[in-house]
């Protein structure tokens, strides 16, 4: 998460920094300790299967068994990553919205319509779904949320001028 480090000033301590950088590495961490365990795992398990008179086919089976687990995992984690970065279209809408309303893109009256809101909401998290894999970060999500907005609204992006 470079963003978290990104928002910190540059006369911050290097304690707080360290501790910032340490947070927005966890995730990663935990990652890459969840897919050594499950490698361990699967080998222990294959090591087993001499004890019980294994045959490669049993082995095969266990090995495309352990991979089916991992691919269920993952597709849930994936699905649930998915959902938590369509939970922020709100907020988006909203903070887009904001900044082109101090752009002077959009009118103060457009800024508090809610039915506008609203239906900006409702096209965004409609073409999230569709869209996103679960995979993104939240900085890609904001990008895709404001070229919709945009669309919608028939903005046209200035560098594209």
């Amino acid at each position: 998460m470079p963003i978290a480090l990104e928002s910190l000033p540059a006369s911050t301590p290097e304690p707080e920094l360290c501790r910032a950088a340490r947070q927005a590495l966890d995730p990663v961490r935990q990652q890459v300790e969840k897919r050594l365990l499950a490698e361990r795992v699967v080998q222990w398990a294959v090591g087993q299967l001499a004890w019980l008179r294994r045959t490669e086919v049993d082995e095969v089976r266990l090995r495309r068994h352990c991979r089916e687990i991992k691919q269920r995992k993952a597709n849930k984690e994936m699905a649930a990553r998915k959902a938590k970065l369509i939970e922020g279209v709100k907020l988006q809408v909203f903070l887009y919205f904001a900044d082109l309303e101090n752009d002077q893109v959009i009118t103060n009256e457009e800024f508090w319509d809610s039915k506008l809101w609203k239906g900006l909401e409702h096209t965004a998290e409609q073409e999230l779904r569709a869209k996103l894999s679960g995979e993104e970060v939240a900085d890609e999500v904001r990008k895709i949320v404001r070229q919709i907005i945009d669309d919608e609204m028939g903005i046209e992006d200035e560098e594209e001028n």
